[in-house]
């Protein structure tokens, strides 16, 4: 990481997740220039992410992400979890 003036000029950032991005979105806000990596050669649905709970959303509503998120999203009233054989668990 390089520091000039007191201040961040680059960054690198580790994982382009939904943490590493959302990290990337607010340094580039604040005029760093940040380089992402990812250790994934492809990528590949995973089921991370999916859900983002109340406290995500309002750090995406604050970068200014939030609308665009919910245009390819949805709001869900519940959630439950099942085990192996679909037994609910929660």
């Amino acid at each position: 990481m390089e520091v000039l003036h007191g201040g961040y000029s680059t960054c690198p950032d580790r994982g382009g997740g939904i943490g590493g991005l959302g990290l990337a979105a607010a340094l580039g806000q604040q005029g760093v220039d940040v380089e992402i990596a990812e250790r994934r050669t492809e990528y590949k649905l995973l089921g991370v992410g999916i859900n983002q709970p109340a406290n995500s959303l309002r750090i995406l509503g604050r970068l200014g992400l939030l609308e665009q998120i919910r245009s390819v999203g949805f709001a869900y009233d519940r959630n439950e979890f099942h085990g192996a054989v679909r037994k609910t668990l929660i």
